[in-house]
């Protein structure tokens, strides 16, 4: 016979359990972030040569992984992976003929999108951008500078079929090499957590309460196979 709701709730658990608290402080992206973002800042700060200048030195700079790069440059512009996903499903139609068109410094600029025909989706899961994903370096993919150069300039596009929403947030571009309002704008960003990094935290304490719960049912006596 089973526990009445009285006993349910003598016995149940109404906070996270300390195992599942130890184990979401390893995958919780808001350390690395926080850790990781004066190098952030350093690589947007020297790369003001051009509007794609951040390439080279990401490249030159160590502990900044490509993965990692991209997360911040999507906190920063408040896409998450269900909005940048809902961006890659419509980039034909903002950018038909697989080019952004876009200004820079009172200059107009072009860029080609090199992986459009092989990666159909940008989700969290293929840039690894979200969770224990986020705790494996990546190395240099086309998607990456792809989806960075997106979030970076598709807000000063002037392609015609771009929706307001890109235009209000994928303008990082903007304070490239300009320290000073970078580090305002970052620091200032990062002063409440974002419903990115908040919703990437609920979703990895439910992925570990599910993981839990299925490693504690086979200890119980009759659920034993």
């Amino acid at each position: 016979m089973g526990r009445s709701v009285i006993e349910l709730e003598a016995n149940a658990e109404k906070f996270w359990p300390k195992q599942l608290a130890e184990r979401e402080k390893s995958t919780s992206i808001i350390p690395m972030l926080i850790e990781s973002q004066e190098k952030f800042i350093g690589v947007l700060y020297v790369a003001d040569a051009s509007p794609d200048a951040w390439m080279s030195v990401l490249k030159a700079t160590t502990d900044m992984p490509y993965n990692l790069f991209l997360k911040h440059l999507m906190v920063l512009s408040d896409v998450g992976g269900e909005k940048l996903q809902r961006f890659r499903t419509n980039i034909n139609v903002f950018f038909p003929d697989g080019n952004m068109h876009y200004v820079w410094r009172d200059n107009k600029y072009l860029y080609r999108f090199n992986s459009l025909d092989k990666v159909k989706k940008w989700t969290n899961t293929l840039l690894g951008a979200d969770g224990k994903e986020l705790l494996v370096p990546k190395q240099f993919q086309p998607v990456y500078e792809d989806v960075a150069m997106f979030l970076m300039h598709a807000g000063a596009s002037i392609d015609s079929s771009i929706p307001d929403d890109v235009l209000e947030k994928c303008m990082l571009g903007t304070l490239l090499g300009r320290k000073k309002e970078l580090d305002t704008f970052v620091r200032q960003r990062y002063i409440h957590v974002s419903r990115i990094t908040g919703g990437a935290t609920s979703n990895a304490m439910g992925q570990l309460c599910q993981s839990y719960v299925r490693e504690f049912l086979p200890d119980i006596p009759h659920i034993k196979s």
